[in-house]
């Protein structure tokens, strides 16, 4: 019976090899027929369950759009459960906050006031958010320090380090004003807490990546992203500090898990490079990730170059799990 029907195959493949598309052959050796084109049942499958994917994909990306332009709470939770239909694993709840963050405005806003806690941290951060922004889609965020010094300084001053570059890879960014103009003005825990208010209006008002979130700053930022960046390890997927100092208070050892990638000019007249020169060597003897970017250039900035690495570095880094766990 087997060898009879191994005789059967070899002679329906020499009748497909006469006539390609001879029916009763194709059907006998297992090909279907898809849109004008004979398929091996391997071939025919892949094809129509990617076309299934797509067309769910599909369905669900207009569901969420439908969704988001819904101003009925009774309505979305019908959307809602025509989702789930599609397998759409996402509950309500968070269906309600994608629905919030929608609301966000996009593209640039400078000098937005703080509104969490504000009567205790009045402050102002400028935002920089893609033009393409999709809510229901995660997005890496960048937390940029601005230098300064006693009566100067400002967030929305610092938007050429890595504006419209940051935005244009898909980063949410934020630049938030020192509530205090004041010499080191970044390392001083109130200043801290601040700061980590400002991530927590951000996270509230956009979908952020919490495994994508990054401390940079240059020169007085650079100081209080050693400062804030080593105090808060855990939330930070990577820190840049450019230019920077080691101020009181900063915690080298907490950089276990935190890669952290240096910059700094060996001619630097405002910040000696030995702040940063010492910090990379006590990484190295803890053995911790790093990068050490001395360049020999005068001056206190950082070349556009040089600041598009460190931007192409941190696209690879997220929070470690010994971190979230830490965190959790």
């Amino acid at each position: 019976n087997t060898r009879l029907k191994r005789e059967a195959k070899k002679l329906f493949r020499e009748v497909v090899k006469l006539d390609p598309n001879h029916k009763g052959a194709r059907e006998a050796l297992g090909y279907k027929l898809h849109k004008a084109k004979w398929l091996t049942r391997r071939e025919y499958e892949k094809v129509v369950i990617s076309e299934a994917e797509r067309k769910r994909l599909a369905e669900i990306e207009e569901l969420q759009r439908k969704y988001l332009a819904e101003e009925d709470t009774a309505a979305r939770r019908r959307l809602h459960s025509e989702l789930k239909k599609r397998r759409f694993s996402k509950p309500f709840e968070f269906c309600e906050k994608v629905y919030k963050w929608n609301k966000a405005p996009r593209g640039l806003i400078k000098d937005k006031p703080l509104e969490l806690n504000k009567d205790k941290y009045p402050g102002k951060y400028t935002i920089c958010v893609p033009n393409n922004y999709n809510p229901w889609n995660e997005y890496p965020f960048i937390v940029f320090l601005h230098g300064g010094g006693p009566g100067v300084g400002d967030g929305k001053h610092y938007l050429y380090w890595w504006y419209p570059e940051a935005t244009n890879r898909g980063y949410i960014m934020v630049l938030p004003t020192v509530l205090k103009k004041v010499s080191c003005a970044w390392n001083d825990p109130t200043e801290e807490k601040y700061v980590l208010t400002v991530i927590e209006e951000m996270k509230r008002n956009y979908h952020i990546d919490t495994e994508r979130i990054y401390c940079c700053g240059h020169s007085m930022g650079g100081g209080g992203c050693w400062y804030i960046g080593t105090r808060n390890a855990h939330i930070f997927a990577a820190i840049n500090p450019n230019s920077g100092f080691l101020g009181q208070g900063t915690r080298l050892g907490n950089l276990h898990s935190t890669p952290t990638y240096i910059i700094h000019g060996n001619k630097d007249p405002k910040v000696s490079v030995e702040n940063s020169r010492r910090a990379a060597k006590r990484l190295k003897a803890l053995g911790y990730e790093y990068v050490y970017r001395e360049l020999d250039i005068p001056g206190h900035g950082v070349p556009l170059e040089e600041r598009n690495k460190a931007l192409d570095w941190l696209e690879g880094k997220r929070l470690k799990r010994a971190k979230r766990r830490k965190a959790g």
